[in-house]
């Protein structure tokens, strides 16, 4: 049976409200992000909006799977080559690093998981069929995790460094990716 006209505007709404939140987060931080600070952006009071979200730990948590929505698609568009999808999650991680943190902030657990499926079936699929194991399928892909989120934190909260500029950055992922799959 499909929704009532009442519950889809309360899913537009809350869509509205949780894009709103996004932006809010982009723009302000994660501090920024609270309950009193969202109302006055959509408009609504405080009060309303805990019909939508409970806590702000609600709200955060719904804000969370839109980004790693947002991640999950970002990497999807790069293709199916790992070396293209590590160069998406750091420009994932440099286009919006407010966003960024808050996916792989502590509690995050979804987001960590669609990171590790993700990567997971990338890895899983570069690695020969003959040497594939689930333990070394999990190995690899936790290893290029901390690889890329690592490369990323730098490359976010050391702007100073020239990263990007030198080359390092385009030479690393290669370098990391083919190394950690010759074991």
């Amino acid at each position: 049976m499909a929704p009532g006209l009442r519950e889809q505007r309360r899913e537009f709404t809350r869509s509205q409200i949780l894009s709103a939140a996004v932006d809010l987060l982009a723009e302000r931080g994660p501090t920024e992000l609270t309950i009193r600070n969202l109302a006055a952006r959509v408009n609504y009071s405080p009060m309303a909006l805990y019909a939508y979200f409970p806590a702000k730990s609600d709200l955060l948590t719904a804000v969370t799977a839109v980004i790693a929505e947002q991640f999950e698609k970002t990497l999807a568009q790069a293709g199916p080559r790992l070396e293209t999808a590590a160069a998406a999650w750091v420009r994932f991680a440099c286009d919006d690093p407010k966003r960024y943190r808050l996916l792989f902030a502590p509690g995050a657990a979804g987001s960590h998981a669609t990171a590790e499926r993700v990567l997971g079936a990338l890895v899983s699929a570069r690695i020969p069929e003959a040497r594939r194991t689930e333990a070394k399928v999990q190995r690899v892909t936790l290893a290029v995790w901390a690889g890329l989120h690592g490369l990323a934190t730098l490359m976010t909260d050391a702007p100073d460094v020239p990263f990007a500029q030198t080359g390092v950055a385009d030479a690393l992922i290669p370098a990391m990716l083919r190394g950690f799959l010759l074991d």
